[in-house]
């Protein structure tokens, strides 16, 4: 987004989704459903793989913050 200049509502826009969703995807509290992948690889210029290991990374950082409460 600081790359476009877009607000979470800009970024939220471009790619169907609500900024609430937004956010929650940034702060890695929720990963994005398969109906979003899509758009979310067209807005970051990213490919599939990318968009994997993104959401596989967020995946990993929820489970040890887990783990450590």
């Amino acid at each position: 987004m600081r790359t476009r200049a877009h607000t979470t509502e800009a970024a939220a826009l471009a790619m169907g989704t609500t900024s609430d969703q937004v956010k929650a995807w940034a702060g890695d509290f929720e990963q994005p459903e398969r109906v979003h992948h899509a758009a979310l690889i067209e807005y970051l210029r990213i490919d599939d793989d990318e968009l994997r290991r993104l959401v596989l990374r967020g995946q990993m950082r929820r489970a040890q913050s887990r783990i450590r409460n």
